[in-house]
């Protein structure tokens, strides 16, 4: 006898068209990106051509300059599209004047892929208890 908590459902997201999960996976941060493609051998090209870089900070749950800075770069020599649409940096945090050279060689990728839109957002909260 079948468990009835159990449920008997189909692996829908494995039948959309790959135009489909693309589309979703550009409007994910990279992070959630990476995350997802270790999921299916077959999204795991869209790590890679995705048209669309959007790295936030706040979605890699990331406080370290450092780490930030390998995860961006990383991304982008790991990077094999054909075309940037979207270049999208948001930070919750200063940049340190250490990342300036870093941050201008991620302008220079995105311009010399064909980069429609660049967005680079770097605002310090600050939080009273």
């Amino acid at each position: 006898m079948e468990n009835p908590k159990r449920c008997n459902h189909e692996d829908l997201i494995r039948d959309l068209p790959d135009v489909l999960i693309f589309d979703i996976f550009w409007r994910l941060p990279m992070a959630d990106v990476v995350r997802t493609s270790v999921l299916s051998k077959r999204w795991r090209i869209f790590l890679t051509t995705s048209p669309v870089l959007n790295f936030d900070d706040h979605a890699m749950l990331v406080g370290d300059d450092n780490k930030l800075r390998n995860f961006v770069n990383q991304a982008l020599l790991c990077w094999d599209g054909d075309r940037v649409l979207k270049f999208r940096f948001n930070s919750l945090h200063k940049l340190a004047s250490s990342m300036f050279n870093d941050v201008d060689l991620w302008v220079h990728f995105a311009l010399r892929n064909g980069v429609w839109r660049i967005t680079f957002t770097c605002v310090e909260q600050y939080y009273h208890s």
